[in-house]
């Protein structure tokens, strides 16, 4: 009996000074090589490591994926885009649609330069803080907000509770998170890895592409509660980058990016069948854009939706990169074809006078 105790007692204590170890060697090691695996607050967890490799294109020196921007913009009309995983891009820098605006405003217009400050898993509240610290000093003449109601709405709900778990303030016990939780339904997005890009290739497997659609979709589930104060905070936030534009004489215009299942039918049914809490008579996959694209227009804030034109082309054309849940290179073309077309018929970017 006292040689088990012994024998337990000892295994406690090596696992106890393994434990003290792991969490001072992560540390060190986090504070030389800072990683989105360990907890931070702000938006620069998820920001991209300056100079890596991303698609065979390196990120620039402040970590997004675009070229190095200048401070002073000259005579060019200038856009700050802000957003998550969607502005950032799956697709390489050349094909993602903001390089794409820019290079389309760029020739039809006056100079045009688009600022591509994507970081994926943030929302609008830490979107607002990047304008803030770093997107008004480049003097915009626009700040573009993509907004996914994927998973936007949800980003806000993060950021309103931001508790801090006893998981979050260990080391160790966040690695073994992201080890058996995270990594195997990591976004894409969120990996800055030097693999080029495949339009065809899945993501995901069929199951774990599924529990992350499933995870996301409440949002469309006219019996959950919680988006009602999701849908309002989700404005205010956007409200407030209103007000910090209106305050400095910059135009604001959103973009509401459709989740690819509001737009297959086959991937509908496929929900429906695999978890029977979302109905028919329970979902409606409109609801989001409809409410938020009301209440903006109610307050005079500019804004473009994605859904009806995408729900009109994914007939006949593939948009989204399979099981993946980003846009693929024709989704990226289309959407800056869309928005292209939208700044320059409400007359946000000026147009070349003949």
């Amino acid at each position: 009996m006292r040689s088990n105790l012994r024998r337990v007692s000892g295994f406690l204590l090596i696992l106890a000074i393994s434990f003290v170890l792991g969490e001072i060697v992560l540390r060190l090691v986090h504070r030389v090589h800072p990683t989105f695996i360990f907890y931070d607050a702000t938006f620069d967890r998820f920001r991209g490591k300056p100079g890596s490799n991303f698609r065979g294109h390196p990120l620039n020196d402040l970590g997004f994926n675009d070229r190095p921007f200048e401070r002073d913009k000259g005579d060019r009309f200038r856009i700050v885009a802000l957003g998550d995983s969607f502005t950032f891009g799956i697709v390489s820098y050349p094909h993602n649609y903001l390089t794409l605006l820019e290079e389309t405003l760029d020739r039809d217009h006056p100079p045009v330069d688009v600022l591509n400050m994507g970081i994926p898993r943030t929302g609008p509240v830490e979107q607002l803080s990047l304008l803030l610290k770093e997107g008004l000093a480049y003097d915009p003449d626009l700040v573009l907000v993509s907004f996914f109601v994927g998973n936007d709405f949800l980003d806000v709900s993060r950021s309103m509770t931001r508790r801090r778990t006893p998981v979050d303030r260990s080391f160790v016990m966040s690695l073994l998170r992201y080890a058996t939780v995270v990594r195997p339904s990591l976004e894409s997005g969120q990996v800055y890895g030097s693999r080029p890009y495949d339009d065809d290739s899945p993501t995901f497997s069929q199951q774990t592409f599924l529990k992350l659609v499933a995870r996301r979709a409440v949002v469309f589930r006219t019996d959950w509660q919680p988006f009602a104060e999701l849908l309002d905070r989700s404005v205010e936030s956007l409200q407030d980058i209103e007000r910090v534009c209106a305050g400095r004489g910059i135009a604001l215009s959103v973009v509401l990016i459709p989740e690819e299942i509001q737009l297959d039918p086959a991937l509908q049914r496929a929900l429906m069948d695999a978890f029977k809490r979302f109905r028919r008579d329970n979902t409606d996959f409109e609801r989001p854009n409809r409410m938020l694209y009301r209440r903006l227009t109610e307050l005079e804030v500019d804004v473009l939706d994605l859904y009806p034109p995408f729900r009109e082309a994914a007939g006949d054309a593939r948009l989204y990169k399979p099981r993946d849940t980003h846009w693929n290179l024709a989704g990226n073309r289309l959407a800056a074809e869309l928005i292209t077309r939208h700044l320059v018929d409400q007359a946000i970017v000026p147009v070349t006078q003949p």
